[in-house]
């Protein structure tokens, strides 16, 4: 059970990283368009963004034949695949990968007006 929590923790650590970065790095450089546009504007390109760092790997791994396995067998049991499963044709995104990206765009949205307001004020 331990490794199955690690395995969703290490998924919401890189999640919540992505957000952190995409917020600070959209803001910071892009911080008087930002301004000037929409506030759905801002949004989606953030949703985009999180998108793309989500799912660039999978064709990359799989065109250059990159192959990952897991040994453990709670892990194995818990997503219902086997030791020779390759986990780069498995890891493809689900309702619950469109719903942490929601959440993430909204962390990151957060984050990036935080940093414009502390950015106003200096």
């Amino acid at each position: 059970m331990q490794n199955i929590t690690t395995v969703y923790i290490a998924y919401i650590w890189v999640g919540l990283l992505h957000a952190l970065f995409v917020g600070v790095t959209l803001y910071t450089f892009f911080e008087k368009w930002l301004k000037k546009q929409h506030q759905i504007i801002p949004i989606v390109i953030i949703f985009m963004i999180l998108a793309f760092f989500e799912l660039y790997w999978i064709p990359m791994f799989s065109s250059l034949g990159i192959q990952i396995y897991v040994q453990d067998t709670t892990v194995q049991q818990h997503f219902g695949i086997d030791g020779t499963t390759n986990l780069v044709s498995v890891l493809r995104p689900t309702y619950i990968s469109y719903c942490f990206w929601i959440g993430s765009t909204y962390l990151a949205y957060r984050i990036g007006n935080f940093i414009l307001i502390k950015n106003q004020k200096l």
